[in-house]
């Protein structure tokens, strides 16, 4: 009889020790960690991230007013957070590193001075005081108030089109028209 009791009493506690694990977990992010000027740093979520190239400043090409580098036997247009946020200009270095993400379908680059660190842990955010186009917020870390990197608020920003579906590849009613041509 009490055996039972003790089994019970066990197992509720190890659903309370999985159910607080699982919720502290939840507020666990893995950040990367950058810096555009020296003395400010920037985060964004490195689930996020496709890849990491280093280049050299001269790679980055202009062309028709925008930026993009030469990339896997293609073209990959290059963002900078300066484009948006007001934040201090990317300093200048002997190389840069560009952080490649999809967005709307499509890579794009965002061109930053210095990768820093890559960071696990839980990171309360302050929504409110630097949230502008681009930023998310801010928090302290690494003993340093960073910005936290709105990836897609930086695209919407630049190049909005690319977020946008096509309005032709639905119909009224939400569903997908499909065309049948006949021809004799």
């Amino acid at each position: 009889m009490h055996l039972t009791a003790l089994n019970e009493a066990v197992s509720g506690m190890e659903r309370t020790l999985a159910a607080n694990h699982e919720e502290a977990g939840k507020d666990r992010q893995i950040l990367l960690i950058i810096r555009n000027a020296a003395d400010e740093q920037f985060a964004l979520p490195l689930s996020l991230v496709s890849r990491i190239e280093k280049i050299a400043p001269q790679a980055v090409e202009i062309t028709g007013g925008q930026r993009h580098m030469q990339y896997r036997g293609g073209t990959l247009r290059l963002l900078a957070i300066e484009d948006v946020a007001q934040v201090k200009p990317r300093a200048e270095s002997e190389s840069l590193a560009v952080i490649v993400f999809t967005a709307g379908g499509r890579e794009i680059g965002l061109l930053v001075s210095q990768i820093v660190d890559v960071i696990e842990d839980e990171f309360p955010f302050d929504e409110q005081t630097f949230r502008q186009p681009g930023i998310l917020g801010s928090a302290i870390i690494m003993e340093q108030t960073t910005l936290l990197i709105d990836l897609f608020g930086l695209v919407a920003a630049v190049l909005p089109n690319w977020l946008v579906k096509p309005l032709a590849d639905q119909g009224v009613d939400g569903m997908a028209y499909t065309l049948l041509v006949v021809d004799d």
